[in-house]
C-alpha cells in the first residue's frame, strides 16, 4: 500500500491520473465507470510493479457480474502497427550496410519509461480504467482515475506501436529534408516542450581534443 500510494501521488503530480472521492460521485456515477483490481507484480528493480487487471469481471452482491473492460470494448487501434515489432535489428543492419566503408556511425538508444502512460485517454473514457486505492481500514474510499492508457488494456500495445511508428516516420522525414526546407509539422506543438533547443547551434561544429578532430553533429 505504501509503494502504490507513493506511485499514485507521483502520477497525480505528472497529471497521469487523478484521485476522486467515492462519496462525491456514488449518487450519480458515470456510465463508463469501471472498478478493476490493481495487481502488484514482483519486480527486479523495485518491490512491485503495479498493473491494472482489466480482464477481471466484478461479481456483485446480488449475483450479477459486471463484464471486464477487455471483454466489452470495441477494437479500433490499428493492429498492423504491431507488425513492426522485432524488426529494429534488421533496420540497423540495413543502415550499417548502406553506409560508406569509412563512415563513422554514432548510435544511441532511448528507453521510453512507462510508455503506455505517455498516451492520453479520450476525455471521458478514462473512467474505464479506475481502481480503488488500497488503504488502512476506516479511511475514505478513493478512486484512482488514470488519464493515460494502462498496461492491462488489450488495445494499449497497438496504440503505442502506432504512435511510435508515426514518430519514427516523422523523424525519418525530418532527416531526409534539406536544411531550410522543412515545413512546420501539425504535431509540433505536442512534441516541442520548452525552448531550450533554440540555444543549440544551427550548424555542425568540430571539437578538438588532444590533437584529434571529433565531429559533433547536433540533431534536433
Amino acid at each position: 500500500m505504501e509503494q502504490l500510494s507513493v506511485e499514485v501521488m507521483k502520477k497525480v503530480k505528472r497529471k497521469e491520473c487523478r484521485l476522486v472521492e467515492w462519496d462525491d460521485i456514488k449518487e450519480h456515477p458515470l456510465e463508463q465507470l469501471k472498478n478493476a483490481p490493481i495487481d502488484m507484480i514482483p519486480h527486479k528493480l523495485r518491490f512491485f510493479r503495479a498493473i491494472l487487471d482489466l480482464s477481471f469481471s466484478i461479481r456483485l452482491d446480488n449475483g450479477n457480474q459486471v463484464p471486464s473492460v477487455n471483454d466489452t470494448f470495441e477494437k479500433t487501434a490499428p493492429q498492423g502497427a504491431c507488425d513492426q515489432m522485432g524488426h529494429s535489428l534488421m533496420r540497423l543492419i540495413h543502415a550499417f550496410a548502406q553506409a560508406d566503408d569509412d563512415a563513422k556511425i554514432f548510435m544511441a538508444k532511448w528507453d521510453i519509461k512507462d510508455g503506455f502512460w505517455r498516451l492520453s485517454c479520450e476525455v471521458g473514457e478514462e473512467w474505464n480504467f479506475a481502481y480503488v486505492l488500497p488503504q488502512p481500514e476506516g479511511g475514505p474510499t478513493q478512486l484512482v482515475v488514470p488519464t493515460s492508457l494502462q498496461m492491462g488494456w488489450l488495445e494499449s500495445p497497438p496504440y503505442f506501436c502506432a504512435a511510435s511508428e508515426t514518430e519514427r516516420d516523422v523523424a525519418q522525414q525530418y532527416i531526409e529534408t534539406p536544411i531550410g526546407l522543412l515545413p512546420t509539422h501539425k504535431f509540433i506543438n505536442h512534441a516541442a516542450q520548452g525552448n531550450d533547443f533554440e540555444a543549440l547551434p544551427t550548424t555542425e561544429r568540430t571539437v578538438h581534443r588532444r590533437g584529434v578532430c571529433h565531429p559533433t553533429v547536433i540533431c534536433c
